[in-house]
């Protein structure tokens, strides 16, 4: 039996407010919230909804054949819950289907995995519990941030009980099976099949591209051409492709709607979650096999790497002050996305840059992040002694 696994990636960041060296103590506002309300808006109504709309009528029309998996960020479900609960509660609904799959993933979209073994639990553990508040399941899979691969997370999660872990595409591996990892017997990890994902995510709508337009009958005879000993095929999208970045009158709805009739009707092909997937295959070994190499967008440059260290230098001080906006800020501030904003590697295509970050310059959001850490860490030097522990092991943020 072959698996299709749909998993939609779920997230919005806070994005930070300008915040220049003059509001360096005086002020400690650093979110801006009409962006992240507007950009919250503007997802929803473009994709979220309609989207979860389709996922919905297809699981009534298929029943427990047609099944996906997603993972929603911890700053995606506080936002949900803060501007438009309507949004948490369309998922709740594919939730309560019995055919949809929660992953876990770090809380705050951070890389932490890279710097912090107990950074990287407490926000696994922190973002379990939300999904089990919020959609009734408590997640047995999970995928770091972005997907990207590390031992330091997989060991993390091995030890909260987790037993299955998504992960980008790797060099040398077949996405299209299963692999163990050698110093983690009891975990199974698939691998997003790279192109094919990308074929949907970033080529649909290209009407350049030599295979526009993609149809789910031309998707079905790609997958019915994979090699014989392939057991999976995992499409990872970002959930922003249906409705955002590909708009309605591409046709990427249709081709939603369309994927289950085409695919069920190939023999020994089934829909799956990341779990079911992972328990159905017979895995691979695969080598130990770090995430830094992997990490250009985000810690490619100096910049990058100096205002993540300056971060994560941070961590001891935060978790021995008893105060939850203190923690809950810690979270904000470890997005991947206040660094992808930094990164200079589409600086040389203007429309690019300005279509994958809101600030003009990457040196203009590591400035604007770096003042906001400068109060950031005068509030923690404030804290005052009563509130101080020892560190947390857990958040006391609210789920």
């Amino acid at each position: 039996m072959k698996n299709i696994c749909l998993h939609f990636q779920v997230h919005q960041p806070y994005r930070l407010r300008p915040f220049s060296f003059l509001h360096i103590g005086e002020d400690n506002h650093y979110f801006d919230e009409t962006a992240n309300r507007d950009a919250l808006a503007r997802a929803a109504r473009n994709a979220y909804l309609p989207a979860n709309r389709i996922l919905l009528d297809l699981i009534r029309q298929y029943g427990e054949q047609f099944r996906v998996s997603f993972s929603v960020s911890g700053l995606a479900l506080d936002q949900f819950q803060e501007y438009m609960p309507e949004v948490a509660a369309s998922f709740r609904a594919l939730a309560d289907t019995g055919c949809v799959e929660f992953l876990a993933l770090p809380y705050g979209h951070s890389l932490a995995g890279l710097k912090s073994r107990r950074e990287v639990t407490r926000q696994l553990t922190a973002h379990a519990d939300a999904i089990a508040h919020l959609f009734g399941q408590r997640p047995t899979a999970f995928c770091n941030t972005d997907l990207a691969p590390g031992n330091v997370i997989a060991e993390a999660a091995a030890g909260l009980g987790f037993r299955t872990m998504l992960t980008t595409a790797l060099p040398g591996l077949n996405a299209g099976r299963a692999h163990s990892n050698p110093g983690l017997p009891e975990m199974r990890m698939l691998l997003q099949h790279g192109s094919l994902s990308g074929d949907i995510a970033n080529r649909f709508s290209d009407e350049e591209w030599r295979e526009w337009p993609l149809t789910a009958g031309k998707f079905r005879e790609w997958l019915q051409a994979m090699p014989q000993e392939d057991e999976v095929v995992n499409l990872s999208l970002d959930y922003t492709t249906f409705g955002e970045r590909h708009p309605a009158a591409s046709g990427i709805f249709d081709f939603l709607k369309a994927l289950p009739a085409e695919m069920l009707t190939i023999p020994g092909w089934r829909f799956a979650t990341v779990s079911e997937a992972a328990a159905a295959a017979e895995p691979l070994p695969a080598a130990v096999i770090p995430a830094e190499g992997l990490l250009q967008e985000w810690l490619g440059n100096d910049l990058q790497q100096d205002a993540f260290e300056s971060l994560y230098a941070l961590e001891k001080k935060v978790h021995a002050c008893d105060d939850p906006q203190l923690q809950r800020d810690w979270l904000y501030l470890q997005a991947s996305d206040h660094f992808y904003y930094m990164s200079t590697r589409h600086l040389g295509d203007g429309a690019l840059h300005r279509q994958l970050s809101p600030y003009n310059h990457p040196f203009q959001a590591f400035m604007n992040y770096m003042n906001v850490l400068a109060d950031f860490t005068l509030r923690i030097a404030q804290c005052p002694d009563r509130q101080k522990t020892k560190v947390h092991e857990r958040y006391t943020i609210e789920a």
